[in-house]
């Protein structure tokens, strides 16, 4: 069974019905060239009042014709049977005033689909960026958690919960490189550690970043270091770290520290160039003779430094090193520094490595050392400095030093 169009109303009808359920035109009769009358329906009379004449598609014709064959035929249509007389020996074809059907309505449903979707990302996309964006308006420091009379421990807390790095400054310091302190901040709480005598902290700004786990680290390695202090009936360790993200990003590692001898947590942070970073924490108060100890050092927090090009800066002053003297007879120590200027950076941090291509020592070629230092007002002076063991020591080192990336905090 095919469909085909009825030539009076245009429905769409099976080519195997007698009559248009639509209209009742007889579109089976034209099925049969020999039951097709030779004249044209015509239309109805206006008045048939006082006579009944049934719809073809109440009975069959044959019936109807038998009622009606000395009247004439009256039909509602004013089609010309002879059109459509070949009907039974062709396909019934649209004629062009049939109306095909429009095309307009699947690109209603696509633009509606398509706003749709434009719509729900844009929800999405909103709701991410909120999530994402800072809007810190107050760091302080709080109530005091620990203090021995030359350290103390103060807890920092803030109307921003997500994760930040809180910047605060000693006021009252006259050098740059030591002024500034860090805190991670999480749900609005983190901790600080100052010097008691130098509780001239204020806060100035804070840094956004990412949060980092284990996953993201090539590798961390541990050495440790204990120190026995009789007169306190305690040990302490110094444990120094070496770090290797998977990305070679410049920037600030903070990390929580945490130990198998004690509860205690500690803060800190290192500093990464390329993917590289070392650093140091001390745990005091262990029991007296503590030998061995499992220290894990879990990250937490990375604020990404740009890249900084030889065209953002100039060296003012090359590099120079002198020996210098050192507080030990069995080791040398020498330092020196590079000032470099820059138009495009006035503030912030600037991150960069240094090493020893020759004399030194073997131990201390091997490394590349990574720092940062502030710049102000556009100057900004980079440091080296190592200390060398008499029997290792091959003569006078030679440094050069690599500037990897700037990074500046939001001020409050």
């Amino acid at each position: 069974m095919s469909m085909i169009y009825c030539p009076e109303c245009k429905r769409e009808i099976s080519d195997m019905a007698d009559f248009c359920p639509g209209c009742g035109f007889p579109i089976g009769r034209y099925r049969n060239p020999n039951e097709v009358n030779d004249r044209q329906v015509q239309p109805a009379e206006a008045d048939h009042s006082d006579k009944t004449y049934p719809y073809p598609h109440t009975e069959d014709l044959k019936t109807y014709r038998a009622k009606n064959t000395d009247e004439t035929y009256l039909y509602p249509h004013t089609v010309d049977l002879t059109t459509y007389s070949n009907i039974n020996n062709a396909p019934f074809q649209q004629t062009n005033d049939v109306p095909k059907k429009k095309g307009k309505t699947k690109f209603v449903i696509l633009g509606i689909s398509v706003a749709v979707i434009i719509f729900a990302a844009a929800i999405v996309l909103f709701f991410i960026l909120s999530d994402s964006t800072l809007s810190v308006k107050n760091i302080s420091i709080g109530k005091i958690l620990e203090t021995d009379g030359y350290y103390s421990s103060a807890q920092v807390v803030s109307n921003e919960k997500k994760p930040f790095v809180a910047v605060f400054e000693d006021i009252l310091s006259s050098n740059i490189n030591t002024k500034h302190s860090y805190v991670y901040m999480e749900n609005g709480k983190g901790t600080i550690d100052y010097l008691c005598e130098d509780r001239n902290l204020i806060s100035v700004g804070y840094f956004e970043g990412g949060a980092v786990s284990e996953k993201d680290m090539e590798s961390i390695s541990t050495v440790y270091e204990f120190t026995d202090y009789d007169s306190l009936n305690e040990t302490a360790c110094t444990v120094e770290f070496d770090i290797t993200m998977y990305q070679n990003d410049s920037g600030l590692l903070f990390y929580e520290l945490t130990n198998d001898i004690n509860s205690k947590k500690t803060f800190g942070y290192i500093t990464v160039c390329n993917g590289r970073g070392e650093g140091s924490d001390y745990l005091s108060d262990l029991p007296y003779r503590t030998e061995k100890m499992n220290v894990k050092l879990e990250p937490k927090f990375f604020v990404a430094a740009q890249n900084l090009d030889a065209d953002n800066y100039t060296v003012v002053t090359p590099l120079s090193v002198q020996q210098k003297d050192s507080t030990s007879t069995k080791s040398v120590y020498y330092e020196g520094s590079e000032t470099i200027h820059s138009d495009s950076y006035k503030n912030g941090m600037i991150f960069y490595q240094y090493g020893i291509s020759t004399g030194g020592s073997e131990e201390k070629r091997s490394k590349i050392q990574c720092r940062y230092a502030y710049l102000e007002n556009g100057e900004c002076t980079l440091t080296v400095y190592d200390q060398f063991d008499n029997q290792n020591f091959e003569g006078a080192p030679s440094y050069y030093i690599n500037i990897n990336a700037y990074l500046k905090w939001n001020q409050l």
